[in-house]
């Protein structure tokens, strides 16, 4: 049996960021992978999809031939990306097997390949396999017209009417990309807002952006029926409402790709759905056993899986690194763009904090324009110690301005040097700074609360 001192299991976000940890600590990493490393399809496509990478359709061109060239060229770049990333894993000397493994106790797995099965041990084990599409009870997945969200790009046109259920960060992207493509898309949701109610004007700024995009948002409404006619599907929603669209994406809970006839075989503690129970520290209810990504059943921002992976590795391989999501910068690629980090004015007591908060909005010229809303900037800071314990950015380049307030969190920064932040007037930077000094007024106002 062959010995590593980290063995990862699966070769998504997670696995990848794990691997490469193991390998940045000088330690012989095993990986286990099923299909490509790195994003999945469905999400290498979305990604590339909102971050502009859209189909070009010539002037009297057809719309399908473009679709089917985009999915085309981005499916070769994903491979030519995975390739890469293969090699570059090698190189560092990461033992890269093809194949299928399964947990067979604290300290070894077994390893299906097309050359058959092995054994392998190490001293610390990450599994991080991902998960799939669970569709709910009254909406059974019937290719094309309704799919999950991991079966959604195909060569296909793009459906001229979309609804897009299932809520959280891929109902809302998945949303603004067929918006872009050129789909009408309806967005059904259960909860009365798009976001969490403990940032209303955050979650304000986001509807008003996609209504200006026009996507018609159908909150806190629920799918009753749906009857197939003729390539269309009637849909009813609790409170009468009907409409029909040609396609439905189902973007909802996810199904941990770990049986849990084989977590008791082992001993591992699951959930309801087969997620994997772990500590702060993502250690399982097995010694040595680490688990990172969707595999534990938690929500599926972009950033969260890579982190997870890393810091499942180094405590696999001896280190103590707590895990919290909050101090990972996420972000909602919609329009305007979504980002935050850290506490909320209003939960940060949850973390023995004492928030008082600061915010600026700046009206912009664009802000007539189609998608384009004000960009909002929140900073939130411990009233005790006055060091930055979070903050919130809606603008169209949140997801770059979220770094700096990453970095202050990060660095146990005083607002106050946040305040003071050399930087140009007008620009994003000058909205984070503006909420800083407003946050620092009011750690100035003994009688100002949060």
């Amino acid at each position: 049996m062959e010995e590593y001192d980290l063995i990862v299991i699966g070769g998504g976000c997670a696995g990848m960021a794990a691997a490469l940890r193991g390998t940045e600590m000088g330690r012989r990493v095993c990986l286990v992978q099923k299909e490509f490393p790195g994003d999945p399809r469905h999400e290498y496509f979305l990604r590339m999809g909102l971050l502009g990478n859209l189909p070009v359709v010539a002037p009297g061109g057809d719309p399908g031939s473009a679709m089917r060239s985009w999915v085309q060229d981005l499916e070769a770049s994903r491979r030519a990306t995975a390739e890469k990333q293969t090699r570059r894993l090698e190189q560092l000397g990461v033992s890269v097997k093809s194949g299928e493994g399964s947990l067979i106790g604290s300290r070894s797995v077994k390893i299906r390949t097309e050359g058959g099965e092995e054994t392998a041990g190490a001293t610390g084990i990450v599994l991080a396999m991902g998960s799939d599409p669970v569709p709910p009870t009254n909406l059974p997945f019937d290719p094309p017209l309704i799919l999950p969200f991991d079966d959604l790009f195909t060569p296909e046109s793009v459906p001229p009417t979309l609804l897009v259920l299932g809520g959280g960060r891929l109902a809302l992207e998945v949303a603004t990309l067929f918006n872009r493509l050129g789909s009408r898309v309806f967005l059904c949701v259960e909860t009365p807002r798009l976001l969490n109610e403990d940032e209303p004007v955050l979650t304000d700024l986001l509807e008003e952006g996609m209504k200006k995009s026009k996507i018609k948002l159908l909150l806190n409404k629920r799918l009753v029926s749906h009857y197939k006619n003729e390539g269309n599907i009637d849909i009813t929603l609790d409170g009468g409402v009907k409409f029909s669209v040609e396609r439905i994406v189902w973007t909802g809970p996810r199904q941990p790709r770990f049986s849990k006839a084989g977590a008791q075989s082992v001993g591992l503690r699951v959930g309801e759905r087969g997620e994997i129970w772990v500590n702060e520290n993502l250690q399982t209810s097995l010694p040595g056993v680490y688990a990172a990504g969707s595999l534990l059943g938690r929500s599926s921002f972009r950033g969260i899986s890579p982190e997870e992976g890393r810091a499942a590795a180094e405590n696999a391989l001896g280190k103590k690194r707590g895990f919290d999501p909050d101090w990972v910068p996420q972000t909602i690629f919609t329009a305007p763009q979504i980002a935050f980090i850290g506490c909320t004015a209003e939960k940060a007591h949850h973390k023995g904090f004492r928030a008082v908060m600061g915010e600026f909005t700046r009206e912009s010229p664009e802000s007539s324009v189609p998608g384009r809303s004000p960009s909002w900037f929140k900073v939130v800071a411990d009233r005790e110690t006055r060091c930055v314990i979070g903050g919130q950015v809606v603008s169209p380049r949140a997801s770059e301005m979220i770094s700096l307030l990453s970095l202050a969190v990060r660095k146990g920064m005083k607002v106050n040097s946040l305040a003071t932040l050399p930087c140009e007037v007008g620009s994003e930077s000058d909205g984070i700074r503006e909420a800083a000094k407003a946050c620092l007024g009011r750690l100035k106002s003994p009688s100002a609360g949060s």
